[in-house]
């Protein structure tokens, strides 16, 4: 079941967007009691946090408004990876495109950044993802595949590549997208294999560095990357990819 108290990041100059629909409806202002707050807002006894991150958290009541400054946005792809850094079981890459509808449907979730979901939550969050997405593509590598590809160096370029292949499959469900958004980590390959699918889909291309907590598409490709690899570890996929010496 769905949380009551649930939190998202808002995208870039929202904050206060959001803070004057609130008012607009009838919501109060109420001290902050932090510094980390930007503001407060209480509405039919349901109180709504701000803080200058983006991040606000609310009670699910709340969430059709939340969801309102989402609007507008088209239809945008996050791509994201888990298990880079692990030594033990999958490398999984996944592209998720939510167009407004989706990302409104996000919002009622409480959509958060994978990491911060815990136990079973993840599985949860994830299928709910998967039904208000437009498009889907994952990509999983296992350990014995990545010792198979990957040498000292190649990193970089493997995940790049990999990247690439997640949204290609989400790129022969779309006919158009308006962005593609990467939680970046190396811009020149990244471009070198992504660009020609944007231009494909007349987007433009985002690399930005922990975009999965700024962007609900790139926390949404995070979040079924996330449950996918936890799933195969619990199936047994647990070698390790990486060695020491």
């Amino acid at each position: 079941m769905v949380r009551k108290q649930l939190s998202v990041v808002l995208p870039d100059g929202k904050l206060e967007e959001l803070k004057e629909l609130l008012l607009k409806s009838g919501g109060k202002e109420i001290q902050v009691k932090n510094e980390y707050e930007k503001y407060r807002i209480g509405l039919n006894d349901k109180v709504l946090i701000a803080y200058s991150t983006g991040t606000v958290v609310y009670h699910q009541d709340l969430a059709s408004l939340v969801s309102k400054v989402f609007m507008g946005l088209g239809t945008r792809v996050g791509v994201d990876e888990v298990g880079k850094g692990e030594a033990e079981g999958p490398l999984v890459v996944c592209a998720v495109a939510l167009d407004d509808e989706g990302r409104s449907k996000a919002v009622s979730i409480g959509l958060v950044e994978s990491k911060m979901a815990k136990g079973e939550r993840i599985f949860e969050v994830a299928d709910k993802i998967r039904e208000a997405a437009v498009a889907v593509g994952t990509v999983v590598i296992s350990p014995s595949e990545f010792k198979k590809v990957w040498k000292r160096g190649n990193l970089n370029e493997l995940l790049a590549r990999w990247h690439a292949q997640a949204v290609e499959s989400v790129v022969c469900t779309l006919k158009k997208a308006d962005v593609i958004i990467v939680d970046s980590f190396d811009e020149r390959r990244l471009k070198e294999k992504l660009e020609p699918l944007a231009k494909r889909l007349g987007a433009k291309l985002i690399l930005e560095n922990e975009a999965d907590r700024r962007y609900i598409e790139v926390a949404a490709a995070s979040t079924i990357a996330s449950a996918i690899r936890r799933n195969l570890m619990k199936k047994g996929m647990r070698l390790r990819k990486w060695e020491t010496s």
